[in-house]
């Protein structure tokens, strides 16, 4: 696997904060989480050689296990997505979860398999392996599957 878990510190941020400039609702939510610094140990799945990371966001998501909804910021390609997955419907039928770009699940995330396939990668590293399943990315994938 290209991504690794690593500790996030402060020297961070400003990297961060800089990368999600490039969504303004995304570069709200950064501020404000971190806007006294990194306050408790977080972890980041990052691909250093193809300078791309993911961590979860607690301003992002919604904190509620009924529908286990969790919000992330994902790097690739030189841009931030907010990404959002939803698992409260398939998570013990083999699948993590739903993926969108907004909380509504109303914008499907890019059909890129590269994009697909490094979100995938990251979201199994930050959770430390211990979610097993898929995610999902379209109605024809979930057909598939």
């Amino acid at each position: 696997m290209a991504y690794v878990l690593e500790p996030m510190t402060n020297d961070d941020l400003p990297r961060i904060i800089t990368d999600a400039k490039s969504d303004l609702e995304l570069s709200r939510s950064i501020q404000n989480e971190f806007r006294e610094g990194i306050k408790y140990p977080r972890k980041w799945a990052i691909d250093h050689e193809n300078n791309s990371y993911l961590f979860r966001s607690s301003s992002l998501g919604l904190s509620d296990s009924k529908c286990c909804l969790d919000g992330y910021m994902f790097f690739y390609q030189n841009k931030a997505f907010s990404v959002y997955v939803n698992g409260s419907r398939h998570r013990h039928n083999g699948i993590l979860g739903w993926v969108s770009l907004d909380r509504e699940f109303k914008s499907a995330p890019p059909q890129d398999p590269g994009f697909q396939q490094a979100f995938s990668e990251a979201c199994y590293v930050c959770w430390e392996g211990r979610l097993i399943g898929k995610t999902i990315f379209s109605a024809e994938q979930q057909d598939t599957e």
